[in-house]
């Protein structure tokens, strides 16, 4: 005990082999070569018993799945952790983007060995730090070499539709970054320069100013478009703020039945700059708009009077309802990955697979077993492992990884069980689910086999099966057999399904020419959508 050791060591021994080697407690080396514990050359020091924390003794790697050099928008990259001293048993993974200046910042992702370029990310290099772990301790993080700076995304081939919206009006993004509109423009929604109650617009124009967008989402009476810069566009209607530009006034006046301030043109949503995915939804004709934003934290803008805002703020018992006309953070949200919104009510898709909701919750449909609104995020029970979301009315659907759904939220119209579930329940007979859609008061999946299954109302033909009455279970859109997409249309009652061969089929409401067909009628079959 206590003995002083005069060893000189031939070749360089970790901590724990040479503690072993001399039997036990030390104090001392006078040997050349190495330090003892508490600064063997070489070994983080940590934990207790000479036990270290792991040194990385050769970088990390990070490799394109899609064996692009460089990197393209929306490519999987993988990272190997490198080599390291001290047995590491666990790995963890942060991704950083660094801009032609070098100036590198944390880009919020899934903890985990891969990650997907972002569509904002152009110009910038992406690079990993991996931190190693042990019984020691944790290591300080190791850096892989930096990809060369990321490009755009190779568009399909023979793809021209990225993404389409329903609802009263229809819209279509195409890979190229434009959008075009046909339906109702009461408010400035077709973004043309151009408002008025009637006739509605048969043939698409193209929203103006918009040429890198890279997703979109509207409600009845405003749309956005979320920029390959990370900005958000909006244009239509304003009343509440809802297009996030510091003023619920004006810009213009459209004399809409119950909407008076719009804009017909795109005007760029304030302060915000980093976006990755965006919803805009209505309650009772007023709008509210969401960003997920690269840190993982949301902002929302526009309509809050059941808490859809997400900052804590809910009406007040004055009566004066509550609104903002820039963008305010939602509290308590560090993860989201997407994000979606149906009548009232906002859920968030989280990296750990779990959901979140905020706003109104008449219905079950913040999913927390309550029928009470909530103007903070609450989880939705039981959800662990979504990849998607879709909302329309007072419902809300998740996909799973397994390819199941489960729904919550208000059934009483004819969706899946009896009046309404305020917790998440398996909708029946969907194994294989790939994508999801909504309507008002309608869902619909597009499955594996490329068919499509819908269930809810169907009074307006939504349902696309022949028939107009509901259903609680789903039945099968006729006629399709090789769907790769389909609509959101919020608070409509029309679904549109773009098919593999890039033509688009569409199905229910039709009043204001939102089928694309030519036409001002419903159908209860899908029509192919002809002037797209």
């Amino acid at each position: 005990e206590g003995q002083l050791l005069d060893q000189t060591l031939s070749t360089p021994q970790t901590p724990a082999l040479f503690a072993q080697q001399l039997g036990g407690n030390f104090c001392a080396n006078t040997g050349p070569a190495n330090d003892l514990i508490g600064g063997l050359a070489g070994y983080p020091t940590g934990g207790s018993g000479g036990a270290t924390a792991p040194v990385a003794t050769s970088p990390p790697s990070v490799t394109d799945e899609q064996a692009n050099n460089p990197p393209r928008a929306g490519d999987i990259l993988a990272s190997r952790p490198g080599t390291w001293s001290g047995s590491p048993s666990s790995y963890g993974y942060e991704w950083e983007l660094c801009t032609p200046s070098d100036d590198c910042a944390a880009a919020f992702a899934p903890s985990g060995s891969t990650f997907k370029v972002p569509e904002n990310a152009l110009g910038d290099t992406v690079r990993v730090a991996v931190t190693a772990t042990n019984g020691a301790g944790s290591s300080t993080p190791a850096r892989s070499t930096a990809t060369a700076g990321v490009i755009g995304a190779v568009t399909p081939p023979g793809a021209d539709v990225k993404q389409i919206t329903g609802g009263g009006t229809t819209c279509v993004l195409r890979y190229e970054g434009t959008v075009s509109c046909l339906g109702l423009n009461n408010t400035g929604q077709l973004g043309d320069g151009e408002a008025r109650e009637e006739p509605p617009t048969l043939s698409p124009v193209t929203v103006k100013g918009i040429t890198t967008a890279t997703a979109i989402s509207k409600s009845t009476n405003t749309g956005c478009a979320l920029l390959v810069d990370g900005r958000v566009s909006c244009w239509g209607g304003n009343d509440e703020g809802a297009l996030g530009i510091g003023t619920a006034t004006g810009p213009e006046q459209c004399q809409a039945a119950s909407i008076n301030q719009c804009s017909t043109t795109p005007v760029i949503v304030d302060g915000i700059s980093n976006a990755t995915a965006i919803t805009t939804f209505g309650a009772f004709d007023s709008t509210t708009s969401c960003a997920v934003l690269a840190t993982g934290h949301v902002e929302c803008w526009g309509y809050g009077w059941y808490g859809e805002l997400g900052n804590g703020t809910e009406h007040t018992s004055g009566g004066h309802e509550f609104f903002s006309d820039v963008p305010v953070e939602v509290v308590g949200i560090t993860n989201a990955v997407s994000i979606t919104g149906g009548q009232g009510t906002a859920c968030a898709l989280l990296s750990t697979g779990h959901v979140k909701c905020w706003g109104m919750g008449w219905y079950g449909e913040l999913g927390n077993d309550t029928n009470q609104d909530s103007d903070t995020p609450v989880e939705a029970a039981g959800i662990t492992n979504a990849t998607a979301l879709a909302a329309g009315g007072e419902r809300v659907c998740a996909l799973l990884t397994t390819g199941a759904i489960d729904c919550w939220g208000d059934y009483s119209a004819g969706d899946i069980g009896p009046l309404q579930s305020a917790t998440p329940v398996e909708v029946p007979g969907i194994t294989d689910a790939t994508a999801l859609g909504a309507s008002a008061g309608t869902m619909c999946a597009v499955l594996g086999t490329g068919g499509i299954q819908c269930w809810g109302q169907g009074g307006s033909g939504q349902l696309g099966d022949g028939e107009w009455g509901n259903t609680e279970t789903p039945v099968a859109v006729k006629g399709i057999g090789s769907a790769t997409m389909i609509s959101n249309g919020g608070e409509g009652a029309d679904f549109c399904a773009l098919l593999a061969d890039e033509s688009i089929e569409c199905w229910g409401a039709g009043s204001q020419g939102e089928l694309g067909d030519g036409k001002r009628e419903l159908t209860d079959v899908p029509v192919l959508a002809s002037e797209f």
